[in-house]
């Protein structure tokens, strides 16, 4: 065994509670606790500090909850991420999600009874499958590369203790098992490898007239509240809805304050001065500019061009002449200083090659810290009062309550994007219950339960609008496809050539490139109803019926060529098909079952009510 390694190895067992906490991610980002244990951790529910959900009636406790959260945030800040209200929010919801998944996981696992892990299935993991974050040791490198013969020497050692990375592997190994197992039903049919084949291989290129309801001038339709009832009674399942939610809510935003502004534009005159008394221009930039992407590089943003840049940053940038930097000037990302290091092209063409260093105007802890403090008595106000009342109390800030558009349990809520615990409290608190204070990087937001449905069929009166809407594009759509029946029985009795009739009766078709089922074909914004017909033209018939577009539009479409499938290239393509055939469907399976399983699970959220025990 190399010296190296050994010392690698020692390395990563004095470092091993990240080693084991990285490899674990890997799967499904979750804290690793001991397959066959109570999944709490606890075998006595009275010992637990307090349980924050229930997966089939299984517990979840605020103590694993807990030190999840904790393992999650100490990663991000190893990787120097700054830990901000908006990332706390993001890591707890995170956490949540991941709490689930690997509860609902493990009950099918042992369902199956497949968390029981031998000592050699371990073993031959190890041997076979190396953990990333080994392949990452410099000690079982060679060039550059991770190299196996040194990584299985190692894992030969007797003298090498594997047990910390052994844990990991047998806390997982019971989750890549149960995935194998459900992937196991990928099977991809001779007959789906054609149909792809097909799908790619055969092109046709065709001319075709449109007819859009633009043409439609003065329409007008019988627009009566009998009609309209009579199309919603018709189109009932159009407006079907799922289970929603909506919440009412005040967004308080963080501005920088005076004092942060002022600190800032003092900032950016303090590096101004370093500049003028001749310092580098380069090494200033490391040492002080806050655009972190381009400070490592000395500040330098390349070569660009007018219109790559916003409007001041450039009229700025264009002013100056190589070997010059600029004054101090403000834009919206906050205080800059340009240097122009050299030019290439003229006039039109002419490009710079800049840096500049960067000062944010951005609030200080202390403006956030006295927003939150608004928002914290906004919040204790409305508990009592509810949200309008709360902020009447705070006239000088001008805020507002606003209604959130409808959502779904798992979909994105105005303000704070995906968040089920925000959507729970929206589907089970009551009316005008308050939320905690949330973050959204920009501002912070009180949300107040406002309206509930479940899942039904909307009434005419709430919708009425909608379905005139509907009705009319209904309407426009069949007058757009007679106007454009009439032109096609006109045509076909006339006997003149598809170009000659429609150019001087409607207008000049136009024509597509060879396009195959697979292709986007954007002249008619991919129309799968265009591209359906233009695959079942010949040449025998060339010419399509009137199609129609959900969009409302019309199309007469005329082949000009198809070019067949050349089945002698089958062959030399059938192994790559069938590699990313399997590959979606095999990711499809496994989505598509843990979708399955997880809407059949139980799943009872109890953070925002945490029942102590």
């Amino acid at each position: 065994m190399p010296r190296a390694a050994q010392a690698a190895m020692k390395k990563l067992r004095e470092k091993m509670a990240l080693v084991m906490w990285i490899v674990a991610i890997t799967f499904i980002g979750l804290m690793v606790l001991q397959w066959g244990a109570d999944i709490t951790g606890i075998k006595s529910r009275k010992a637990q500090r307090g349980v924050i959900g229930l997966i089939n009636g299984k517990p979840l406790t605020m103590r694993e909850y807990e030190e999840m959260y904790r393992r999650n945030i100490e990663n991000a800040q190893r990787s120097g991420t700054e830990i901000t209200d908006e990332l706390e929010e993001n890591i707890r919801q995170q956490t949540w999600r991941d709490m689930v998944t690997r509860t609902i996981l493990l009950e099918k696992a042992k369902n199956l009874t497949l968390d029981m892990v031998t000592p050699e299935e371990i073993y031959q993991n190890l041997l076979k499958n190396p953990p990333e974050i080994l392949r990452q040791q410099e000690a079982f490198m060679t060039n550059g590369q991770f190299d196996y013969a040194k990584y299985q020497a190692a894992i030969k050692n007797p003298n090498m203790d594997w047990r910390p990375v052994e844990y990991v592997v047998k806390s997982n190994l019971p989750f890549e098992k149960l995935q194998q197992v459900i992937q196991m039903m990928t099977f991809v049919s001779p007959l789906e490898l054609q149909e792809v084949f097909v799908r790619q291989s055969e092109k046709v290129k065709v001319k075709f007239v449109r007819m859009t309801p633009a043409v439609l001038v003065g329409f007008s339709a019988d627009t009566s509240e009998e009609a309209l009832r009579a199309f919603y009674e018709s189109n009932k399942d159009k407006y079907r809805h799922d289970e929603f939610g909506r919440l009412k809510y005040v967004k308080i935003p963080f501005f920088p304050s005076a004092k942060d502004s002022a600190e800032a534009k003092a900032e950016i005159y303090e590096v101004y001065n370093k500049l003028k008394q001749g310092e580098d221009f380069a090494q200033v930039a490391k040492d002080y500019s806050q655009d972190y992407g381009s400070a490592q590089a000395g500040g330098s943003l390349g070569f660009f061009r007018r219109g790559q840049m916003i409007k001041e940053f450039e009229d700025v940038a264009f002013s100056l002449k190589p070997g010059q930097f600029s004054e101090p000037f403000l834009t919206n990302f906050g205080w800059h200083i340009v240097k122009v290091d050299s030019t290439r092209g003229k006039a039109d063409s002419l490009e710079l090659k800049a840096s500049h260093i960067l000062i944010r105007l951005e609030p200080s802890v202390e403006t956030r810290d006295s927003v939150r403090a608004l928002a914290d008595s906004i919040k204790m106000l409305a508990d009592s009062l509810g949200l309008e009342q709360a902020i009447a109390r705070f006239p000088r800030y001008n805020l507002s309550v606003q209604i959130s558009a409808s959502f779904g349990r798992d979909d994105v809520i105005e303000g704070v994007g995906n968040h089920p615990e925000l959507a729970d409290f929206a589907f089970t608190a009551r009316p005008r219950s308050v939320f905690r204070v949330l973050s959204s990087g920009q501002a912070y937001y009180i949300y107040e339960a406002f309206e509930h449905k479940p899942a039904g069929i909307y009434p005419f009166e709430e919708i009425r609008d909608r379905v005139k809407s509907d009705y009319l594009m209904e309407k426009k759509k069949e007058a757009v496809k007679a106007r454009m029946q009439e032109l096609y029985d006109k045509w076909k009795s006339s006997g003149v050539e598809f170009d000659t009739f429609f150019e001087k009766n409607y207008s000049k078709p136009e024509t597509t490139g060879y396009f195959s089922r697979a292709d986007f074909v954007g002249v008619v914004n991919n129309d799968p109803s265009f591209k359906a017909y233009a695959f079942t033209l010949t040449r025998e018939n060339p010419v399509s019926p009137v199609v129609s577009s959900e969009l409302g539009d019309a199309y007469i479409i005329e082949l000009v060529d198809k070019i067949p499938v050349d089945w002698s290239n089958f062959s030399a393509q059938r192994d790559k098909l069938f590699g990313t055939i399997y590959q979606a469907k095999r990711n499809q399976i496994y989505n598509r079952w843990f979708e399955k399983v997880k809407s059949a699970s139980k799943i009872e959220d109890l953070r925002n009510k945490l029942v102590e025990e």
